[in-house]
């Protein structure tokens, strides 16, 4: 290194410096975005397909969805509205006319007074509620939200994904750099 011209080592580093400037430009981050955004949401639709999710109660199942006690046809599945529809919300003097499932444990509720905040419907059509979701917290309510939207090619919802996604592209950025300066 001492037997080096120091023209030599300054445009080494002014190379490198032209590669970090790159990288950080807006189209290598956003390929680290986009790569970071579908592991996200691979790791999100494995959830929904192996049934990972919050039930206080597990059951076995043998021979797969066959076993499963109640479905849903997710090909039937339009859209996903979140809070309260106009089929789910009900009046002191009409019961709702869509039951509504507990995600946690997998209970039907029909009680007026349930939080409309952390409540989400599939629907097969405009007006056709297939079935009505409540969440126990924030947290439960938007990840499974944010998996349904993910799952059919639908923008999220929460600022917790958001967040997440972006740590992740930070990190991924920082590797990069790393990388690039060999340490």
């Amino acid at each position: 290194m001492l037997e080096v011209e120091y023209k030599v080592i300054r445009d080494r580093q002014l190379k490198e410096l032209e590669l970090g400037d790159d990288l950080l430009s807006k189209t290598p981050v956003s390929r680290l975005y986009t790569e970071s955004y579908e592991f996200v949401k691979s790791q999100r639709i494995k959830c929904l397909l192996i049934g990972d999710c919050d039930f206080t109660e597990k059951t076995f199942i043998r021979d797969g969805i066959e076993d499963l006690p109640e479905r849903i046809d997710l090909s039937l599945v339009t859209d996903i509205m979140t809070g309260p529809s106009p089929q789910i919300t009900s009046t002191p003097w009409s019961p709702p006319k869509v039951n509504l499932r507990h995600l946690s444990t997998n209970t039907i509720m029909t009680n007026n007074n349930l939080s409309q905040d952390l409540t989400f419907s599939l629907l097969s059509g405009p007006d056709t509620v297939l079935t009505g979701f409540i969440a126990r917290d924030y947290t439960q309510y938007s990840e499974w939200t944010d998996r349904l939207n993910m799952l059919f090619d639908k923008n999220i919802n929460s600022k917790d994904t958001v967040e997440y996604i972006h740590i992740l592209t930070e990190i991924g950025v920082k590797v990069k750099l790393l990388d690039l300066s060999g340490e």
